[in-house]
């Protein structure tokens, strides 16, 4: 009896870590919240992730935006969105295995830049609730309906089975809404 039992314990034992190589777990998804959150800004959305994924986004999403109203109707001005999903299946293959090194993580973000502007005018990176993050950052000049030069900055890193990437928008010039978002980021934590 009690070699039956070795015996099924081990094949339980391999048949779970073989599943989980293939795919086949589940790993736990953090959920990000902030610490701050300036007076002014506004919950855009706050989804979260489906491990099922039913929904046709299947990230999680937690985004704030500052407003503000320009010929009766609101303009963004910033903005701070973190996307948080599984890392096993959407860090980019060629990636995986190599997640927690700085260069990787900055051409990650490059990755997520590259979908938006004219590649980065900075980039480098740093640390978000206790894990290097890569980031990129790039500024545009004003245009039609958005009067003012603006950056966005695309942050990506990995904290324990999540993968997270952070967008952020911003007025170039506008220093409370700069300091507003480094105290965002800075308050960044995940359960």
């Amino acid at each position: 009896m009690k070699l039956t039992k070795l015996v099924l314990a081990t094949l339980l034992s391999i048949l779970l870590v073989s599943g989980m190589a293939c795919g086949g777990g589940v790993n736990e998804v953090l959920k990000p919240s902030f610490g701050y959150v300036p007076a002014e800004w506004e919950l855009l959305q706050n989804v979260p992730y489906d491990a099922d994924r039913t929904h046709p986004y299947e990230w999680g999403r937690l985004s704030y935006e500052k407003l503000y109203e320009a010929d009766g109707r609101p303009v963004l001005i910033a903005g701070v969105t973190i996307a948080y999903a599984d890392a096993s299946i959407y860090i980019p293959q060629e990636f995986q295995g190599r997640e927690l090194d700085e260069e990787t993580l900055i051409e990650l973000a490059d990755e997520e830049e590259g979908n938006q502007g004219t590649g980065p005018d900075y980039e480098g990176t740093m640390i978000i609730d206790g894990e290097l993050a890569g980031y990129v950052e790039d500024c545009v000049p004003p245009f039609e309906g958005l009067n003012f030069e603006h950056c966005y900055k695309y942050i990506v890193f990995v904290k324990e089975s999540t993968y997270i990437i952070i967008w952020v928008f911003y007025g170039k010039n506008n220093t409370q809404d700069i300091m507003d978002i480094e105290s965002m980021l800075n308050s960044i934590t995940f359960d």
